[in-house]
């Protein structure tokens, strides 16, 4: 018949998942990554009050799974990797406030933390960075 449907029944069927898969493939829509471990990407939302704290948001990779933790009323960190193994520490800086010299220079310390992903958390790590002191605070 000229211009007419043509429908075949079968008795093909397919489990779910291969079912998926195909249906997939058809629409082009792409098998996810593997989520790496480790850092993924990180973001600081300043609050509105200018006095430098907001929050830093961390977006890690864990067991893959794609976590999120966020780190409130905090300077923005500075992210260097002092080591050179490919994962960075985080600087904060403190600003040192001695109101008795008001017109002496602002004077500032750095800590260095990790965050290790299994704990979850920022680890003070400064000890364990001696050059870095070194070489940011001492003149050459």
């Amino acid at each position: 018949m000229p211009g007419g449907l043509l429908f075949v029944a079968t008795n093909f069927t397919f489990p779910m998942k291969i079912q998926q898969e195909i249906t997939d493939v058809a629409n082009h829509i792409p098998t996810p990554e593997a989520v790496k471990e480790g850092i993924l990407d990180t973001s600081f939302a300043a609050y509105n009050d200018n006095n430098g704290q907001g929050d830093f948001a961390i977006t890690y990779g864990k067991e893959g799974k794609v976590n999120n933790i966020v780190v409130s009323n905090i300077t923005e960190p500075q992210a260097l990797d002092i080591d050179h193994n490919s994962t960075n520490e985080f600087i904060i800086t403190y600003s040192l406030d001695f109101p008795e010299y008001s017109h002496a220079p602002t004077l500032s310390w750095d800590d260095v933390y990790e965050f290790d992903i299994t704990k979850e958390e920022f680890v003070l790590a400064s000890a364990n960075y001696p050059d870095y002191y070194k070489n940011t605070y001492i003149p050459a």
